[in-house]
């Protein structure tokens, strides 16, 4: 049942996040719509869904930017959404995430750098930018490892 609830949140959101940066303006406040099924989420639900397995937010991106890169806009505004969409779950969740591991303030600057991080990638899809894409990438990988040595229990 929690997968189901996190599928369908994560549904919810993409799709929230699509309307509301289209032509059609929601005239909801997205995140307060989903405050409540981000308060189911946790960081092992996270994990799974951006970072874990073949189906992974990550894997789709770094096999989106693998050489030669996007091949047309279709695949430039699926790897922007995916990465908007990660630097949205990490707001949601790994910000009230509470802390098991580490010292706060040190948590408080990875999940910042690691969602900005999704951020620049996300521009870097808007500008059809491969070489700021694969930087933002690598970026996201020294982040993961940077933050699983202080952090993970």
């Amino acid at each position: 049942m929690k997968k189901l609830t996190l599928i369908a949140f994560i549904s919810f959101a993409a799709f929230a996040l699509v309307l509301s940066r289209g032509s059609f303006h929601a005239q909801v406040d997205v995140r307060a719509a989903l405050a409540d099924e981000a308060a189911d989420a946790d960081i092992v639900d996270f994990m799974v869904v951006v970072n874990a397995g073949k189906t992974s937010l990550w894997r789709q991106i770094r096999d989106a930017i693998a050489e030669p890169g996007p091949g047309n806009d279709k695949a430039w505004k699926g790897l922007k959404a995916r990465a908007r969409v990660a630097a949205f779950m990490t707001e949601e969740i790994l910000t009230s995430y509470e802390l098991k591991k580490g010292e706060k303030a040190s948590w408080d600057e990875q999940v910042a750098k690691y969602k900005d991080d999704f951020e620049k990638l996300a521009e870097a899809a808007e500008k059809k930018d491969l070489d700021a894409a694969k930087e933002a990438v690598n970026a996201l990988k020294r982040s993961c490892r940077s933050c699983h040595k202080p952090h993970r229990p």
